[in-house]
This record gives C-alpha cells, structure tokens and sequence, in this order.
C-alpha cells in the first residue's frame, strides 16, 4: 500500500526507482521487488527499463482501489478462524461459535471499506471519516435506554434508593456513635460512685 501511495505521490509522470521508494518508506529493498510482481501482475503497476527505468501506476490512483491492492499482494484479512462454506467450524464441529456472525458481518464491513476507498482517497486524506457513511442515521438508531420511560423511572427509584441508603447509614452511623458515648459516660459514673467521696483527714501534729 505504502509503495503504491509512494509511486502516485512522486511519480509526477515519469517512473519511481524501487530503490527510491524503499528508502523513503523504509521497506526492504528485496522484498519490495516481490511485491512489485505482484502488482504487476494484477496490472496495478507498468515497469519502465533502462538508467530511468522504475515503476509507474498502471492506472490513475482514482481507478484502483484499495481492495485491488490488499488482493493483489495475498495480504487475506480474516475476522474468523474457520473457512465460509467450510464443512467444520472454528471449534472443531459443524456448529458455529456464538459469536461467529459478529466477527464474520466485521469482515464484510471490512470488504465493502477497503473497495470503497481509492488510492486518491489515501493521497487526498479522505479516508479518515469514510467508514461514518455506513453508520445508521438518526431515525435508524435503535432507541436509547434514557428515552425509555421505564428506564428512567426506574432509574429514578435506584437513585433515590440510593440516596435514601445513605443517609440511613449516616443516621445509623452517628446513633451507634452517641450509644459508645453514653455508654462511656454511663461506665465512668459507676466507677466516680463506687470509689465515693473523697474525705480528707487531717493530719496530727505534734505539740
């Protein structure tokens, strides 16, 4: 993807060395030549030889789109482990697991995505936002929990449960502590009544 958007962008007509476009987007020179028959072969890309020689798109960046190019060089994205139309299941049997539909709808979400965009769309930064077109519109989103009255009113009891929780635990709370405290107050009374009045006697003195 990145040598492709490497060649539209600095192209400007004439061919781009792989060695140019490694360098600039720092892939492995050896490696981008075989991604380069790839891509060639898909009719992406047109290799000029000779001391100018170098790559150029096959096509305008507007005419191949992104999906041609993950295509093009065998990069498959899966979302599940077993195979569409496949006899046995990720688990190992004929069922399918729960979640199956989930990671399967993502994948065709991901499919209609990559062939919605174009390599113009990556050059011209339109691609952040595109996925918003498939997002419901307002009268289609399913209705929120606050708009329901049955939610809120129940809501509204859990609150007020809440609220009323709390302050039964303050009550209780100070209660138990005004009980120590009469209970220590009770316990040093006994103990001032039990020892009784101090008497003080006088002392003889000797003539």
């Amino acid at each position: 993807m990145a040598a492709l958007a490497d060649i539209a962008a600095f192209s400007d007509g004439a061919p781009v060395t792989a060695s140019d476009v490694a360098l600039r987007q720092g892939i492995s020179l050896s490696y981008l030549e075989q991604l380069f028959v790839k891509l060639r072969r898909a009719a992406l890309v047109e290799s000029a030889r000779g001391v100018s020689g170098g790559y150029v798109l096959a096509r305008s960046a507007r005419a191949i789109r992104v999906s041609e190019i993950v295509e093009a060089v065998d990069e498959e994205i899966k979302t599940t482990a077993c195979a569409p139309g496949a006899a046995k299941g990720c688990q190992g049997t004929s069922a399918r697991c729960l979640t199956h539909d989930l990671w399967d709808e993502l994948g065709r979400q991901i499919e209609i995505f990559l062939n919605a965009a174009t390599l113009e769309d990556i050059l011209e930064r339109r691609v952040l936002g595109m996925a918003a077109v498939n997002t419901p519109q307002r009268g289609d989103r399913a209705p929120s929990r606050a708009a329901n009255p049955r939610v809120r009113k129940l809501a509204t009891t859990s609150r007020k449960c809440v609220v009323n929780g709390l302050k039964s635990a303050v009550i209780s709370a100070q209660a138990k502590h005004s009980a120590a405290w009469m209970i220590v107050w009770s316990t040093k009374s006994r103990t001032s009544m039990s020892a009784g009045p101090r008497i003080d006697v006088p002392r003889a003195t000797s003539t």
